[in-house]
């Protein structure tokens, strides 16, 4: 939402992919300040927070929970789903909004996945095809 946001006031198109294939390393700079602002602010008020990204690594997910008052419940929600249906719903996506992530960068965030461990989490909570499988 926020690269979005930013895209539209900022002319470098009207969709998801457009502005992405025009952000420059300077653009990627200032959404990535945005966000980390939105998050911090969202921590310092004790509100709920939802990242709703991919964050296939655990490098990737700590970026977000490794700082996180010890009050905060960090629950993952593992989306797991079959790498047809992936494609399929990809397609589906770039049709209704725009949106395409090219499927060469859907492998390789696939081959980059780690499992989320309870070391990392409170509560792991699993998805398969958009049935829940197992969660505490």
């Amino acid at each position: 939402d926020i690269l979005v946001e930013y895209g539209l006031q900022n002319n470098l198109g009207s969709t998801y992919s457009e502005i992405w294939h025009n952000l420059s390393d300077s653009d990627q700079k200032n959404i990535d300040v945005m966000t980390q602002s939105k998050f911090q602010t969202a921590v310092k008020s004790g509100m709920n927070i939802i990242i709703d990204m991919t964050n296939m690594s655990m490098k990737s997910r700590n970026r977000w929970i490794g700082n996180l008052p010890r009050n905060y419940v960090k629950k993952a929600v593992v989306v797991l789903t079959s790498y047809k249906e992936l494609l399929a719903r990809n397609e589906i996506r770039a049709n209704e909004t725009g949106k395409n992530i090219p499927e060469y960068v859907i492998k390789n965030m696939a081959k980059s996945f780690a499992m989320p461990m309870y070391n990392e989490f409170d509560t792991i909570e699993y998805l398969f095809n958009g049935v829940r499988v197992k969660g505490e």
